[in-house]
Parts: structure tokens; sequence; C-alpha cells
């Protein structure tokens, strides 16, 4: 839906708040204004928590931006709330979902169906939540502090049990409660919710089903030799091992972590992450019946199976739900993207796309249709290595990227066509620290800016030497066109920190600015579109958090410093015509006038977003949220004090 027809349903409350506003003083034309209005929010966040209803009907679907309600193929019914969720569980009638939040901000919600609204709310923290087979109970989990608490909904109250726990199931007549800790099987009564039986254990025991009087758990044995994990069946009254199937063992030493069971009529899944590896998790499934006891591993971070049995849900590691066969591995239904945390984003030249990178170790560019309003992507590709930022010129796509690991720099600059079919430049090494080359492609992908580790000597294309004056080079940043490049350099801190432009075909230097006193400075030079301002981001003092200084790019003389309240650097993002910065800030998004250094009255309260973009037309702004999404505001129209 174009942006016009949009903004056209809300012309009739517009006007009627500007009647209303006829009403106050003059005198309070000068307050802070928030800008109203998001005009597009794409993507659904990082997918923390699958489950299905009973009747396999619905898919809850926890993610970082919102709890979501799917159909059986898949298909978007019903977003319940946008902050982030963790966990999420049907009650076995069907006729509640409570999900929950875990973090500063913990919060339990029970919500009903059949009217669409809260029923229940409490302050707890919710890693994982297991309904009681009568759907009167729910045990939820805490991971960080490994406690359960049971929540009555009848009598509206919460026990904490008295064993940790970091697993739990219900008996079949919901009197026990199966807790499996770090150190063996535990079962409580679940009205006096004393302990009843106590089996301790070497290694972790994760209960994942009770079956008539069998609970089956996944047993850990670790030794010198080998790391054992087996499927094992355990009398619920005397706590004996009845049987014992090994499924997976590893190597010694290896650092291997199992997480999210599922389990359904002898069929379980679980994600093994080897953390020594850092590699990315594998999803392992395994059909376990009598005359069939086959696996399989695909990439995935989390799994659930559908009620009919036969049909396992794949959160993909490419931000997708799929239905598979778990039979044949047929891949029976597949959803539309859920994106993962968004790193940069920029705007097409014509205003028509959004090109996104997300972050993490799996990281894709993809591109958004802004006329179609749609949740599907026009295209994307695999990175294949770290992409912090993205810009858009008049041929494609330019991503550069630097990422450290113990003690092996990732850089990274690679260039795609307008429609991603293909790289274009591929220019990604490997070293050692201490071996790193700081280097800068040119936007027309023929011309490469570098400097040494340590050293104050930049060279372009072999072509070209600039020495700094400071002797330690930190960025090098080339102006949209190419015609100019920025230099950053530093003395030791605290010292001077000095910003050179120079002309990219002579070498001359065209102006200097330094900065003195500087602890810490973000290494990067925000140039405007034009090649008129730059900005960069400093502390000069411990105690002080981050500045943004704005400078004249023709004599570097500092325009004025806009102090924000972080400390971590804050991103920026220029109007086109150079006269409005618009500048992240630890809970809102600001804009500054550049010819004044004055702020805007206009502005965005929202936080923790990694990049900001403007629309080449000027009227709108695109913001990277780390929860996932894509958020545009319309911003035509920004009020400075009278």
């Amino acid at each position: 839906m174009p942006f016009a027809n949009r903004w056209a349903r809300y012309s009739a409350l517009l006007s009627l708040l500007c009647v209303l506003c006829l009403g106050f003083s003059l005198s309070a034309q000068d307050e802070e204004r928030p800008v109203p209005e998001e005009v597009l929010r794409l993507g659904r966040g990082t997918i923390n928590a699958l489950d299905w209803s009973a009747d396999g009907e619905m898919l809850a679907v926890a993610t970082s931006n919102g709890m979501w309600l799917l159909d059986a193929d898949l298909q978007p019914l019903n977003k319940i709330t946008s902050r982030s969720i963790q966990s999420a569980a049907f009650s076995p009638d069907g006729t509640l979902l409570a999900f929950g939040s875990t973090g500063g901000d913990c919060r339990l919600i029970i919500w009903s169906l059949a009217s669409n609204e809260r029923t229940t709310g409490k302050d707890l923290c919710a890693d994982e939540l297991v309904w009681s087979p009568d759907s009167e109970k729910l045990a939820t989990i805490n991971v960080i502090n490994q406690s359960v608490e049971v929540l009555d909904l009848a009598a509206d109250s919460a026990v904490r049990l008295p064993v940790p726990g970091l697993s739990v199931v219900w008996s079949p007549d919901a009197s026990q409660i199966a807790v499996g800790t770090d150190k063996g099987l535990f079962i409580v009564d679940a009205t006096t919710n004393k302990v009843t039986l106590a089996r301790v254990a070497i290694g972790r025991s994760d209960v994942v089903a009770w079956a008539d009087d069998e609970i089956w758990q996944i047993c850990n044995q670790l030794d010198t030799s080998r790391n054992v994990s087996s499927l094992c069946a355990v009398d619920a009254e005397t706590g004996d091992q009845l049987s014992s199937e090994t499924f997976i063992w590893r190597h010694p030493g290896e650092r291997s972590e199992m997480r999210a069971f599922n389990w359904q009529a002898g069929r379980f899944s679980f994600v093994l992450t080897n953390q020594q590896a850092g590699e990315l998790p594998f999803l392992h499934v395994y059909n376990w019946t009598e005359d069939n006891r086959i696996s399989f591993i695909t990439r995935g971070n989390l799994a659930a199976w559908k009620p009919d049995e036969t049909t396992l849900t794949i959160a993909a590691d490419n931000g997708v739900l799929q239905n598979i066969n778990a039979d044949t591995e047929a891949v029976l239904q597949e959803s539309l993207v859920f994106t993962a945390p968004v790193a940069s984003v920029t705007w097409s030249p014509d205003s028509s796309q959004i090109a996104s990178v997300s972050s993490g170790d799996a990281q894709y560019v993809r591109l958004w249709d802004m006329d179609a309003h749609t949740l599907d992507p026009l295209a994307s590709t695999p990175t294949e290595h770290t992409v912090q930022q993205l810009d858009w010129g008049a041929d494609g796509l330019l991503g550069t990227g630097r990422l450290e690991r113990d003690g092996v720099m990732t850089d990274v600059i690679k260039a795609w066509p307008a429609d991603l079919s293909q790289v274009l430049e591929d220019n990604t090494a490997i070293s050692p620290v201490e071996e790193t080359l700081l280097r800068a492609l040119s936007h027309d992908l023929s011309r490469m800016a570098q400097s040494e580790v340590d050293t104050h000597i930049v060279t372009i294309a072999d072509e070209l030497t600039l020495e700094t004056a400071a002797p330690v080079v930190k960025a090098i940043v080339w102006i949209a066109d190419d015609s100019q490049i920025a230099t950053m350099s530093s003395t030791p801190e605290p010292g001077l920190l000095i910003v050179e432009v120079w002309d990219s075909t002579s070498g001359e230097r065209i102006s200097t600015s330094v900065v003195g006193d500087v602890i810490e400075a973000y290494p990067d030079i925000f140039w405007d579109d034009a090649g008129s301002v730059y900005a960069i981001a400093l502390r000069t003092r411990s105690a002080d958090p981050y500045a943004i200084q704005v400078f004249d790019a023709t004599t570097g003389i500092r325009l004025f410093e806009y102090v924000t309240p972080q400390y971590y650097w804050p991103k920026t993002a220029w109007k086109p015509d150079s006269s409005i910065i618009a500048i992240e800030t630890l809970s809102e998004i600001v804009f500054v006038d550049v010819a004044s250094g004055q702020p805007y009255l206009d502005h965005i309260p929202v936080g923790y977003i990694n990049d900001l973009d403007w629309s080449p037309d000027g009227t709108l702004l695109a913001g990277a949220n780390g929860d996932g999404t894509i958020r545009v505001w319309d911003v035509s129209e920004l009020h400075l004090p009278e």
C-alpha cells in the first residue's frame, strides 16, 4: 500500500487532534513533540519458542518482537503483543495461551483464546512453561536461577518448588511433578510441594515425558573416555532405571550443549551446539519406535511436534518456520521470514526499496518493497561473513564489516548488484590481528585505500601515499562520489584525535580537524551525502558520555557538539540535503539542525536502534532495530523551537 493511501486513513484523526490542540496556550509550542506514527514495521524478531495447540490448528511463536499466532499452514493469524517473549505454551484444553518474558522486565501472561484478552498477569521470569494435564496449573522455569514456580490459576497463587530445576514434566493425573536438574531427578507432590523421590545422578538429567508409570529422561554420563547421552526410562515410584538407549556420544573434552528437547510418542528432537568450535546449532531428530530407529540432522535452533505425530515444525537458521515430515524429511509448508536482528538498513536511490542486513552468525542481505508493504522480501542472499554496514549506491549495494575473535580479524568488503543476484566484489580477508590492514573500498569498486597496523601511512590503489598527522590511523572513509577521502588518526589516549580530508586523485590535504584530550572515539567518520559536513563520536573524559561533533569538511571548523546520555557510540544519519542530523540516543531519536546546532522539538521515543537512514527525498527515516524489525517514520515536518 503506498504511503499516501496509508496516511489518508489517519486524516480524520489528525484533523480532530489539530482542533483539540487549539485549546492549548501558545506557551506550549516549545514543548517536545513525539513523532506520532511509524508507517511501516517489517520483520518479527528472532524466534525463542514454539508450541502447537492440542488440535493442531494454531502454532504459538514467541519472538523477540512479540507473541504471534499462526495457522496450520504457518500463515499469521494474530499478533498479541509487541514486547519480547521468551516462552509460550497452550493449555491442554485449548482455551488458554501462556507466554512469558525474561531479563530485566519479567512478566508472565495468561491469555484467553476465546475472548482474546489477558486473564492473568504475574511478575515471573519464565524461560520455559509446562501446563498440567488438567489445565489448572502452570509450571514456570527460570533457567538463570534454576528455579521452578507453579502457578495455581484457581487460587491465583504461585509457589516455588523446593528443588532447583532445568526441566519439568507432570504426571498423567497432575498429582506429581518430575523435575530434572544438573544433579539428578526429583519428584514433587503437586499438592504439598514436598519432595517424594530423590534420585541423585552424575551429570544432568533432562526429563522429557511421563507416560503411565514411567518417566522418560535424557541421561548424561561424563567421563574421561567419552561423553554419552541416553534415553532412559525410570520407574516413577522407585526411581529405578528400567531401560537405557544411547543415542549420541561425543569425543572426550568436546564441550557440546544439548537443549530445546521435544518429545512425542517415541519421537524426540533436540538442538546440539558445539561450544568449543562456535558452530551454528544443529537440530537432531529421532524416530524412536520399536521397529523404526532412524534419525536425521538439519540446521535449526528450535522445533515443535505437531499433534499428528509425524510433522515437526522447525525454526530454521534462515529465519523461516518449516513443517517437515519426520519420516521423509520432506518440507510440507514454509512460513514468511522471521528475520534475525537487523544490523543496518539503507534506502534505494529511488526510495522504492530498503536493503537490510541481519546480525549474528547467520547473516542475510534482504530487499524489501516499500510500496507492497509485505513481510516477504523481494530478494535474499547470505553474506557468508560478518557485514555490519550497508550502503546503497547507484549500481548496487556495498557491505562492510570487521570482526575480531580469538586473535583473528575477519575484514569484509562485499558488493552486490541491486537485485542481489551475484557477488560483484568480495574482498574478505582473514588474518592475525597484528597483521591486519585497515581497508576501505571506493563506492565504484575501482580503488582500495589501506593502512598497515599502527602506522600513519595510507595508500590508495598503489597510486597515492598519504601521511596522517597523528601516528596511528583509526579509520578511512570515502565520500559518496569517491572524489575525497577522510582519515582519522590519533595519539595515545588521552590525546589528540585528528580528522583529515584529502583529494583522492591528487592526494592534496583539503582540511584538518583536531580534538584534544580524547580518551575514546568510535573509529569511523560519518559523511553526509554531499561531502560538505561530517560527524565523529567521542568521549573526552572518563565520566562523560559520548558526544557527536559535527565539522565543516572544507575548513575543518567544528560547527557544534551534541552530548548524548549513553556510554556507547550513538548511531547517526544525515538528511540528504545535509540540513539535519538524526542521532540515536539511549531512549529516543533526536534531530539537530546543522546550521544552528539546535535540537528540534520533534523526537522519536524508541531505543536500541542499530542503524538509521533517511529516504532520498528526506521525508522518511528508517531504523534497524535490535529485535529484528525495520521501522519507518514520517519526518517530513519537523519543528524548531520558536
